[in-house]
């Protein structure tokens, strides 16, 4: 029978669940099998384009043949931060698997990510219950006039819009015919630049 170590979509195992605040909290809970022998878990904290951090958990006790361990750490910046644990005994470690569980493994293997975001971030309104979709082909084929070529396309066509600010809010309406035999709905178009 396998066991689950961990699992980020479990509050009992993260806490709080999503992303988090920077200055804000945030408890991982993890276990192991008592056959494991004499581990010593550590969880290794990278945030992106630094060094790992390690931090010992606690053992906070044990349920039939299972130890438990705990720690509580709050990142204090954004940004986006990757992490796993280390049983530092055996070079074994614990990653995590598509489904967000945790999984023995003596190689590398695939970390999971925690979002720190500024406290005093606040979504804009006009965007709060909307669905926003992130297609930008045109990255991939830039030259060195992709800019002025985009720009010179925004002010010849009235329903693209570059947007340098997230407010005011940023929009034009359009008619949009969504198939043969379907009635037109207005539906608001963006196009994003984000600097």
């Amino acid at each position: 029978m396998s066991h689950t170590f961990y699992n980020s979509l479990d509050l009992t195992c993260k806490s709080p669940f999503g992303a988090v605040k920077a200055g804000q909290p945030v408890t991982f809970n993890l276990t192991v099998p008592e056959d494991l022998g004499y581990v010593d878990p550590h969880l290794v904290l990278t945030k992106d384009r630094e060094s790992p951090v390690h931090y010992r958990m606690e053992f906070t006790g044990q349920t039939p043949n299972i130890n438990h361990f705990t720690l509580t750490v709050t990142p204090t910046t954004s940004g986006l931060y990757f992490y796993h644990f280390d049983l530092y005994t055996d070079f074994r470690r614990i990653y995590r698997t598509p489904g967000g569980e945790g999984v023995l493994s003596w190689t590398d293997g695939q970390d999971w990510q925690l979002t720190v975001y500024e406290p005093d971030f606040k979504t804009p309104d006009w965007l709060k219950n909307g669905t926003m979709y992130q297609i930008f082909p045109d990255r991939y084929a830039r030259d060195e006039n992709w800019r002025e070529r985009t720009l010179a396309e925004v002010a010849d066509n009235h329903h693209r819009l570059v947007l340098l600010r997230w407010e005011p809010v940023p929009c034009t309406e359009v008619r949009l015919v969504l198939e043969e035999g379907w009635s037109e709905r207005p539906m608001r178009v963006f196009d994003f630049e984000v600097r």
